[in-house]
């Protein structure tokens, strides 16, 4: 992913104009990188001819819904959505990399998608209900720095 992101990943996702931390309610983001393969099957050969064509990288959040959150609440109203109301920006950094109050980091363009909630309406009426969404990186991004006050 561009940029080297550890344990200490910070997420702020674009919403409206601004970007705001997804933090509150996160219990864990894994890093996955699938690649996308082509394999191709010639007559008389026992092997495929196996190609990589790309590789699918995406960070997978575990969380409990955080009400009045606003990353929190705009991850989970995409439930059930699909298409372009699935895309934004993310500004992905370390953590620990402040200086001056400002992080340093890389702006990518992603794709959210929402796998797992208790939906609005259902049975749990609590207001902390668990969820897991995937955030697919959509390019290579551009690394900058910007402030954040609610990391």
């Amino acid at each position: 992913m561009g940029y080297e992101l550890g344990k200490n990943i910070g997420i702020a996702l674009k919403i409206s104009d601004n970007y705001h931390s997804l933090r509150k309610g996160i219990r864990r983001i894994k890093k996955v990188s699938e690649p996308y393969i082509k394999s191709t099957f010639y007559i008389g050969s026992n092997c495929a001819e196996t190609e990589v064509l790309g590789v699918r990288k995406y960070l997978r959040i575990y969380g409990t819904r955080f009400s009045g959150d606003i990353a929190n609440d705009y991850i989970f109203s995409l439930y059930g959505k699909s298409g372009k109301d699935c895309r934004t920006e993310a500004f992905l950094f370390n953590r620990k990399d402040l200086s001056n109050g400002i992080y340093s980091g890389y702006t990518v363009p992603v794709t959210i998608v929402m796998k797992k909630s208790t939906a609005e309406g259902e049975q749990n009426e609590s207001p902390f209900t668990e969820f897991e969404c995937d955030i697919y990186i959509n390019g290579e991004g551009v690394i900058g720095s910007i402030p954040l006050t609610e990391v």
